[in-house]
């Protein structure tokens, strides 16, 4: 149905309804359309573009997209913090919620071609100060640390081999012994 009145142009079915008046269109219902412009969002081949203006809190401004919240294929804004558990900024990768990078810095801590260095930090355990490394427990090639106290089953630290559990040397000094090719003197 259809009625010109005083008041404007009216439009109306069953399914929703137009009315024109003073220059403003005024629609109840679905709207359909495959191109246009509303107020400087343009819709085209199914896109909507805008280079200002705000569409449900996403901010358009000189063509730059800003959100304090939000979802954007899978990156997460919240109350102004970024979360993801996949990804890559700048060489940094989030796969499954974990962090990798071949080269970069975090927080002093250095990725350069796969390989971590730090001068500070604490990284399970193992302290980093000033560029030297201090640790209570732990392992490094078979040498362990255990509240304080290196040992060893096998390996060699200055000419001191540990074989099975059992010292040997050619040279050295314990206790006032000393050891010179294989000979025993005090």
């Amino acid at each position: 149905m259809a009625s010109l009145s005083g008041d404007g142009l009216v439009i109306a079915s069953d399914k929703g309804a137009a009315y024109l008046s003073d220059g403003n269109l005024y629609l109840s219902g679905n709207i359909q359309a495959d191109s246009g412009t509303i107020g400087k969002v343009e819709m085209n081949d199914g896109k909507i573009t805008a280079n200002n203006g705000d569409i449900g809190g996403v901010v358009m401004n000189d063509g730059k997209v800003s959100a304090n919240n939000g979802d954007i294929g899978g990156v997460i804004m919240n109350d102004g913090k970024v979360s993801a558990n996949n990804g890559d900024i700048g060489g940094v990768v989030m796969n499954d919620g974990k962090v990798s990078a071949n080269n970069g810095d975090i927080g002093g801590v250095v990725m350069n071609d796969g390989k971590v260095s730090a001068n500070n930090g604490d990284i399970g355990g193992v302290v980093m100060n000033d560029g030297k490394v201090s640790a209570n427990n732990g392992d490094i090639g078979g040498v362990m640390m255990n509240d304080g106290k290196v040992s060893a089953n096998n390996g060699d630290i200055g000419g001191v081999v540990m074989n099975d559990g059992k010292v040997s040397a050619n040279n050295g000094d314990i206790g006032g012994v000393v050891m010179n090719d294989g000979k025993v003197s005090a």
